[in-house]
């Protein structure tokens, strides 16, 4: 679930990083990160201009503003925006013409290609997005070539690590589900790329946060043994004391909890989230109702209340907008299919299929609508994973 923005905090460097990086640029690249994790955008696109306008031949301004973009289409806009897309694809461009600029006049600065190896990583990400995978994976490739090349110039350079810990950890899982990548020599390691992970998490100083909630998903996701729900609990909860307010942990913590099958806890904090969204909190936001609701109907139907759970799924599907589309809203339509369907109610949950089916989808919830349309679907009396895939 986070894979999407923090392979892109690889290269966001130490504090020592340059002569021409100022403490006052080092400190709004500090505040946008901390306003990012907060959901507070504007405010940290804002911080990245800051930097951008102190020196604007850095390439330090150029891919902090690009990541900010990312992050807004990721997380703020659920990857509903398509219109964001061109607008990121020119700040790639910008920010790699200016790093390949500044390497070749500062050749020893490790942080400057690390810099460079993160620019190409938040490239690889858009050509995931564009399931243009080869692409993906020649960028990847360079990513990795200059942040390994970093780390060797200083290996003091514990950022690195998340990078090189995600290629390790990835590459070695995602071809055993994207067939195109199972024909590349990738040389992945999970297990390496799990303590690779560990050292950015203790001892980076951007990527520590990155590199936790990496590691969240891998104890909430691994299907080869490192699947680990009470730590990952245990992480999110540290970093909960932290953000406090931010709706993208709590919401996170609510996953994990589901994943502990702690399934009366996810629905106290997901009743939780709904009232601080009808209390108007900072960053929990209307657009996210549909995220609760999901959270609280799974949570339901786990601990056999299907009725409330139908009827907190129904709030969810009911959300979805005309002009933009709702990813856990459409989600929650497939997800009531599924209820139909654990209940033998074959024609109800075609219904719910089909309607997903018609929706705008710019996630790929249409092949999954119409699996289900061919097959009912069996979840062995669980009702499956709560966050959309």
């Amino acid at each position: 679930m986070f894979l999407l923005l923090f392979f892109a905090f690889l290269s966001l460097p130490s504090p020592s990083f340059a002569q021409s990086v100022t403490p006052s640029m080092e400190q709004h690249v500090l505040n946008g990160i901390d306003l990012i994790f907060s959901m507070e955008f504007d405010k940290s696109e804002a911080e990245f201009n800051q930097c951008l306008l102190e020196n604007s031949q850095h390439p330090y301004g150029h891919f902090a503003k690009a990541l900010s973009r990312w992050a807004r289409y990721v997380y703020d806009t659920e990857q509903t925006q398509a219109t964001l897309i061109p607008e990121f694809n020119l700040q790639i461009q910008n920010a790699l013409a200016v790093s390949q600029k500044w390497i070749k006049t500062h050749p020893q600065d490790a942080r400057g290609i690390l810099s460079l190896g993160g620019i190409y990583g938040l490239a690889s990400r858009l050509d995931v997005v564009r399931k243009e995978w080869i692409s993906a994976y020649l960028h990847g490739r360079k990513a990795i070539r200059y942040t390994r090349l970093a780390l060797k110039k200083d290996p003091t350079l514990y950022d690195a690590y998340l990078g090189i810990g995600m290629y390790d950890y990835y590459s070695d899982a995602l071809p055993r589900f994207i067939s195109v990548l199972s024909r590349l020599v990738l040389r992945g390691n999970r297990l390496r790329g799990i303590q690779e992970l560990k050292i950015a998490a203790e001892k980076g100083t951007y990527t520590q946060l990155a590199a936790q909630l990496i590691l969240i998903e891998i104890y909430t996701e691994d299907q080869w043994g490192a699947k680990n729900p009470q730590e990952a609990l245990q992480i999110v909860r540290s970093i909960r004391a932290k953000y406090p307010h931010s709706s993208m942990f709590q919401l996170t913590e609510i996953v994990c909890l589901y994943e502990a099958e702690e399934f009366e806890e996810v629905r106290i904090l997901a009743e939780d989230f709904l009232r601080k969204i009808k209390e108007g909190r900072p960053t929990y936001r209307v657009q996210d109702e549909p995220k609760a609701y999901v959270s609280l109907g799974t949570a339901l139907w786990a601990l056999n209340f299907k009725t409330e759970a139908k009827q907190a799924l129904e709030n969810a599907a009911l959300k979805q907008l005309e002009t933009q589309p709702n990813r856990w809203s459409t989600w929650a339509t497939i997800r009531l299919g599924h209820l139909e369907d654990t209940d033998g109610n074959r024609t109800n949950a075609k219904e719910h299929y089909k309607k997903a089916a018609t929706l705008k989808d710019p996630w790929g919830f249409h092949k999954i609508a119409k699996k289900f349309l061919s097959r009912p679907f069996s979840g062995d009396g669980h009702p499956g994973p709560l966050p959309p895939p």
